[in-house]
């Protein structure tokens, strides 16, 4: 009976482990947009279909001036041609959004400008319908800028988590054997 038990355990945990560390995270490395040929990287643990990052939550940031301030990107992978709906990515409060065209996705971001007096910037493109939704490199239908999606997940896979359970297992079940 201890036997079928202790097996029933090791079938749990070599189930259950895999799946409970698994914890994705993502790098968002952004490109072009505008005349500063701006670049700027962030993290997101999952990939969704729309979202937004401060300027609090970036990596880093080359090509737009320093001592910016409100920066807020966003983007939206869109809705159908058929559905008549715009996709929407909003900027700082106050100061609007990008939308796309229906059948199509945007990303936009912008920023106060010091070199122009404290003005609000905007750049955004539009993408290709479900653009975001997975890793890999998207550019902007007008070529304005790309967007980079890079799994960076430090998990291990799970076959090597099954391997280390699998020989718990076996240390365990040898511990029993020696003592008998």
């Amino acid at each position: 009976m201890n036997r079928f038990v202790t097996f029933g355990i090791a079938a749990v945990l070599v189930l259950l482990i895999p799946t409970a560390v698994h914890a994705d995270t993502y790098l968002y490395s952004v490109r072009g947009f505008d005349a500063y040929a701006s670049s700027f990287s962030f993290y997101e643990t999952n990939l969704t279909s729309t979202g937004s990052v401060t300027g609090a939550d970036l990596l880093s940031v080359t090509g737009i001036p320093s001592g910016f301030g409100s920066f807020v990107f966003s983007w939206d992978t869109g809705n159908s041609a058929s559905s008549g709906m715009f996709s929407n990515c909003p900027l700082a409060p106050g100061q609007g959004s990008v939308g796309g065209a229906p059948g199509y996705g945007c990303a936009a971001y912008g920023f106060t400008n010091p070199t122009l007096g404290g003005v609000y910037s905007i750049w955004g493109d539009a993408f290709p319908l479900g653009s975001f939704l997975t890793t890999g490199t998207f550019v902007g239908v007008d070529n304005l800028a790309s967007v980079t999606i890079t799994d960076v997940s430090p998990v291990p896979e799970p076959s090597s988590v099954m391997l280390l359970v699998t020989g718990a297992v076996v240390l365990f079940g040898l511990k029993k054997l020696l003592r008998h």
